[in-house]
Formats: structure tokens, C-alpha cells, sequence
């Protein structure tokens, strides 16, 4: 589990950038990087791709536009390029991600048994909670959703699950300073498109 207390709750997400944003505030808590240092890294590391020097509140438009877009031209999800950026970055900021905590895709079942990378076989409920990890979950579009209903209000949106001693909750981006509680079997939610999870070393 984490120290929700230590989360950045200054970001708020501008325009598309809630899959960078989402990832900024997982390695912020885990490294203490400002979320800030997150996009100027990107801004380097795609410069080329880019016509303007960098602003930093002209850049976070840009910069949901730039990932969608890069995703679309190589046939990616959009967790997928994020985990392009952890593992091949040159950057230090993504540099010093791979030395403090380690991300992978990952799905589980509707029993939240995680089938597929290094903590397979583990429930992904047990995990967030024995662990310190966090939860990168992409909020799809499949099924309508009822008042109420915890991501009634999300659509195509990333967010970060997380354990307490108090039990689930998800970071919103949009919302940062009202995360709001999960059930405990979360992991039934067929809006729960793709995952990243990310553990600390």
C-alpha cells in the first residue's frame, strides 16, 4: 500500500495529457521528481517532432495531441508508448524511473488474478495492498454506467488505483484533490481497459 498523503495533488491535466499526467504523478511519488520535469522530458526527447520552443503551459496541449498521435501512426495503445518511454528514454527523468520502480504491462481476470507478466498467479488486490505499488488502469467505453457508480463519470480516461489502510481509491487527473473510493473487488469493473503497474524497487 501507499502514503496517499504524499501524492502531488498541485497537477491538474490540461486538455488530452491524462496518460502522461497519470504516469507523472505515479513517478513523482515514487522518486520525487516534479511532474513538471515529466513533459520537459518528453518536449526533449521528441523534439524534433516539434516547430516551437518549450512553454510549459502551451506544451501540455501539445503534448496529448503529440502522444495520441504517435500511438495512432505506430498502431499502439497509448499505456503502451508510455512504457516505451520508461524503458527506452533516454532522458534522466525516465532514467531514474528504471532505477526506482519497475512498470509492466499487466491483465487479470475477473477474480483479480493478474495471467500474464512477472507477478502472475498474484492478485492484484494483494498485491496493491502488500506492496508498494500503484495502478495505472485505462477507464474504457463498454458498457453504460449508473449514477453512482464510481467511474460514471470517466470515459477513455487514465487514472491511478491505489491501496491504503483504508482500502482502494483512484486518482483522477481532472480531479486531484478528491480521490475517490473503490469496492474492494474493483477488478470486476469491465471498464478496465489497459494496465500498467507500477511497483517500487
Amino acid at each position: 500500500m501507499i502514503d496517499n498523503s504524499k501524492i502531488d495533488r498541485s497537477h491538474t491535466q490540461s486538455g488530452e495529457t491524462c496518460l502522461l499526467s497519470s504516469y507523472a504523478v505515479a513517478g513523482n511519488y515514487f522518486t520525487g521528481q516534479a511532474i513538471r520535469e515529466y513533459f520537459y522530458s518528453y518536449y526533449i526527447e521528441f523534439k524534433g517532432d516539434f516547430d516551437f520552443q518549450y512553454d510549459e503551459m502551451d506544451f501540455y496541449k501539445e503534448q496529448g495531441k503529440h502522444i495520441n498521435n504517435t500511438c495512432s501512426k505506430n498502431q499502439k495503445s497509448g499505456y503502451c508508448c508510455l512504457l516505451d518511454l520508461y524503458l527506452q528514454s533516454s532522458q534522466l527523468t525516465f532514467a531514474k524511473d528504471r532505477d526506482t520502480f519497475f512498470a509492466e504491462s499487466i491483465a487479470f481476470n475477473p477474480n483479480g488474478l493478474i495471467c500474464q507478466g512477472r507477478f502472475k498467479d498474484n492478485m492484484i488486490s494483494t498485491l496493491l495492498k502488500d506492496k508498494k505499488a500503484i495502478l495505472g488502469a485505462f477507464i474504457n467505453n463498454k458498457c453504460p454506467r449508473l449514477q453512482g457508480h464510481p467511474f460514471s463519470k470517466l470515459t477513455f480516461h487514465s487514472i491511478l488505483i491505489y491501496a491504503t489502510s483504508n482500502g482502494f481509491y483512484f486518482h483522477d487527473t481532472n480531479l486531484p484533490l478528491f480521490d475517490q473510493k473503490l469496492p474492494d473487488d474493483f477488478y470486476n469493473y469491465p471498464e478496465i481497459g489497459d494496465m500498467i503497474l507500477y511497483i517500487k524497487h
